[in-house]
This record gives C-alpha cells, structure tokens and sequence, in this order.
C-alpha cells in the first residue's frame, strides 16, 4: 500500500472511531453558537411594550417570568432562545438581552410557577418549553380531531389568543399552549400556568 493511501485510510478510521466514540460532538443549539432557526429579535427595540408582547408571541414565545415591571423572560423552545425583554420606564422597549436557556428557568427548577407538592398524581411535573409527554404525537394532527383526544383525555380549553389555545393539563396542573395554523396543531408545549388561569 503505498504511503498516501495508508494516510488517507487511517484518517478515514480515526475520524470515524471519534465520531462513533462521541469525542467530536455538535454544539447544542442553545450555545451562544450558530443557530439557524433563530429568530432576529432586533426590530424590538424602541417599540411600545405591548407591540413588543404581541411581536414576540407571533414568533412562538411565551413569557415565562416577569421579574419585575418593565423586566420580563420570553422563552421560544422551537429555536432554543432565551430573551430578557427591558423598558425604560415609559412604555418603549430599550433593549432585549439573549439569554441563556438556564436564565429563562431559574428560580423555577424549569417549572416556574408550577407547585411540585400540588396533590396532583404521580406524573412527571411539567417542563416549560417542552411537549407534554402524552402529547408528543399531535405534533401536525388536524385541529378539530385532536381536540377531541384533548378533551377525552384530561385536558380542559381555558382560552384561546389568535392561534394559541391554552389547556389545562388536569393530571398535572400544567398549563398547554398549543399553536395551530393550516388547520393543524404546529406547536405543543408547556407555558407558566397565569396562562390558563
């Protein structure tokens, strides 16, 4: 075998026992890295607060905490983004920090607002920004049949927003919004329970 192709094969074997192994892996996507599906958040700034609101929300986010007037978390688990919305006091957003996933969660175990010892049953506490186990599949199912299993399985409609509707998961206490656009279910996921209230 001459040299340069006993080169190339050992590169080739090494590069994929790395591979295989898991010593090369890919970046999650809520680094501060590249993230292809990440929404331009920079049309927020100087913009009245509940436009702000209504921007982000059409961009799948869900505020999940408000820190305190005119300081507020938004979370889009679609894209991975954690975004800290600040106004000036007016009304008028004066900058919006990307954060973090862990910063959107803390002081929340991931469940902000949820009471673990709620007296509910035995199922997992509900995760904001992730899909409710027993709704992984509804994922793409046409709207008016799928309210249906919703129905007849625990949930309960506490309200509707433009395309978001908001169910009260009764097994768990957690709140679902689920986006539905072309007449099927786009997006399922846990947001802060204020949002069935």
């Amino acid at each position: 075998m001459k040299r340069s192709n006993m080169y190339l094969s050992l590169t080739l074997i090494f590069t994929t026992a790395l591979t295989l192994t898991g010593c090369i892996v890919a970046p999650p996507n809520n680094s501060y890295g590249y993230n292809p599906n990440k929404v331009n958040l920079s049309l927020l700034h100087n913009i009245d607060e509940s436009e702000a609101d209504r921007r982000l929300s059409a961009k799948d986010f869900h505020q999940v905490r408000t820190n305190e007037p005119g300081n507020t978390k938004w979370l889009n688990s679609r894209t991975n983004q954690c975004v800290e919305v600040l106004s000036n006091g007016g009304n008028k957003v004066s900058s919006v920090v990307e954060r973090d996933l862990q910063f959107c969660n803390e002081h929340s175990g991931h469940n902000s607002g949820y009471n673990n010892n709620s007296g509910y049953n035995s199922a997992p506490a509900p995760v904001l920004g992730q899909v409710p186990p027993a709704l992984v599949d509804m994922v793409g199912a046409k709207g008016g049949q799928a309210e249906g299993y919703l129905m007849n399985n625990g949930y309960v409609n506490r309200r509707t927003q433009g395309l978001w509707a908001y169910w009260l998961e009764q097994s768990t206490g957690g709140c679902v919004a689920i986006k539905t656009a072309d007449g099927r279910y786009q997006s399922i996921e846990y947001v802060v329970p204020n949002n069935c209230r």
